[in-house]
């Protein structure tokens, strides 16, 4: 239980550094909405920080596989049954806006 607690807190920290520089520094100056012309041409003329865009969100999709696995571990009780664990979980958290 304390490992899989631990990985799943060391995934969080992981993945939560390059999903805002690929949403918040990355995509604005790449992205034209509602201009694809542009978009292409930008993504062309910058194709490392495209492809640094793009591996920053591979990791950090690897990183939220790698939390739900670990908070499925974390969560499922010892008879078996996740439900309950995952339902009490959420109650521990008082239902915050992330959960919804």
């Amino acid at each position: 239980m304390r490992q899989a607690a631990l990985i799943a807190g060391f995934a969080m920290l992981i993945t939560g550094l390059p999903a805002p520089f690929a949403e918040f520094l990355v995509c604005p100056k790449l992205v034209i909405p509602g201009n694809i012309e542009e978009s292409v041409q930008k993504i062309v003329a910058n194709k490392s920080l495209f492809l640094t865009g793009m591996f920053s969100c591979l990791i950090a999709f690897m990183g939220d596989v790698v939390v739900a696995w670990a908070l499925y571990v974390l969560l499922i009780d010892p008879n078996g049954t996740w439900v309950s664990g995952f339902s009490r979980f959420i109650l521990d958290c008082g239902a915050s806006d992330w959960a919804i």
